[in-house]
């Protein structure tokens, strides 16, 4: 008797800030296959779950809709179309939501901006040099190499591609990026 279900809870750490710990990683703007492109953030703050709710991606049209989280060290995929994407890169890999948006094969400036429209992060991609050509319809995705690292510089983005016979390109959506993977073997990150 008495009893409430209610508990107050204070939080006395430090947060981390959005700003800097949520990246746009992985951008495929023209996949081999219509439909199949997507976008991919990356939180990596290591203990902050951040709310997403009424955040917008200029470029896509796209607001999410209140309860859109992000936890740490976690990826976020919004698909141009669910289906095909489950079929180009795999029914394991979890799309948050899909876009009625394009990414524009001619290249673009890509916001994420926070529900006060504070830009959090922003990136313009071209489909030429100086980014990697090897995005342009082949089934490979633009994919940043360090996220600690400004993403607005072509050269801190990796594409590869491989032939279809072999894999089809190489895209990684909610995965750790090719890229991140090859710059951390050959020791270019720091």
């Amino acid at each position: 008797g008495g009893a409430s279900n209610q508990i107050t809870v204070t939080f006395t750490g430090t947060r981390e800030p959005a700003l800097g710990n949520i990246v746009i990683n992985e951008i495929m703007f023209r996949g081999a296959v219509a439909d199949s492109e997507y976008l991919e953030l990356f939180n990596q703050a290591t203990n902050t779950t951040f709310d997403l709710s009424d955040w917008r991606v200029n470029g896509l049209d796209y607001t999410f809709p209140e309860g859109s989280i992000i936890g740490p060290r976690s990826f976020l995929v919004i698909a141009k179309n669910r289906s095909v994407f489950a079929v180009r890169y795999g029914i394991a890999v979890s799309v948050f939501d899909e876009s009625s948006g394009d990414l524009q094969v001619n290249g673009e400036t890509i916001s994420l901006l926070d529900a006060t429209g504070a830009i959090i992060d922003r990136v313009r991609y071209e489909p030429s040099l100086p980014w990697p050509a090897t995005a342009n319809g082949t089934g490979s995705s633009y994919q940043l190499i360090d996220a600690r690292q400004e993403n607005a510089r072509a050269g801190n983005w990796f594409s590869s591609y491989v032939p279809p016979v072999l894999s089809g390109g190489v895209s990684t959506p909610a995965q750790t990026n090719a890229g991140w993977r090859f710059a951390s073997m050959t020791g270019n990150i720091g």
